[in-house]
């Protein structure tokens, strides 16, 4: 049994391949609209602020105090790298002073 190909067999591969794309991004544009007008209107705004209201009161505040130091620790592990101390560049950039909000966590996973 013989089995006959399309002659262009790229030409009709690359274009499964783009109706493929032109679909995804249509179906991801399609969410945008939603996504906006349920995280991003006054009461979705309200309800990721009400996060706030609880310990991000006492954090938000000390972030700010922890702010210059923590801009310097940065500052210091890239100059460590500049001066090729490799480990000690890493291990300033890699610790944080700065506290994780409540208001923090919930947008990570918008």
């Amino acid at each position: 049994m013989m089995t006959t190909e399309p002659a262009d067999l790229p030409a009709l591969a690359r274009a499964a391949v783009e109706d493929g794309i032109a679909r995804y991004f249509a179906d991801r544009q399609a969410r945008v609209r939603p996504f906006v007008d349920r995280h991003f209107s006054l009461g979705g705004s309200l309800a990721l602020h009400r996060a706030a209201l609880g310990a991000d009161v006492l954090r938000a505040p000390a972030n700010l105090v922890l702010a210059g130091p923590h801009a310097a620790l940065q500052a210091a592990g890239l100059l460590a790298g500049k001066l090729r101390a490799g480990r000690l560049a890493g291990a300033l950039r890699g610790r944080g002073l700065l506290l994780r909000t409540d208001v923090a966590r919930e947008t990570e996973w918008l």
